[in-house]
């Protein structure tokens, strides 16, 4: 579980970033959209990511 955490939550925000910084670097409106949209959906992959971990941790400790 711990590797699991360790590499999906960090890799989730780095993509995040990355759209979040594209998003505000393009001029074109569709291209913004579209990497807004994809910062959603990194989004709900970090959330549910920590959801797992929480759900985890209580179940089992540290």
């Amino acid at each position: 579980m711990a590797i699991f955490t360790a590499y999906g939550r960090p890799e989730e925000e780095k993509s995040l970033q990355l759209y979040n910084e594209l998003a505000d670097e393009t001029d074109r409106d569709e291209l913004r959209k579209l990497f807004k949209m994809l910062c959603q959906e990194e989004a709900g992959h970090k959330l549910k990511l920590e959801t797992i971990y929480d759900d985890y941790m209580a179940r089992h400790g540290d």
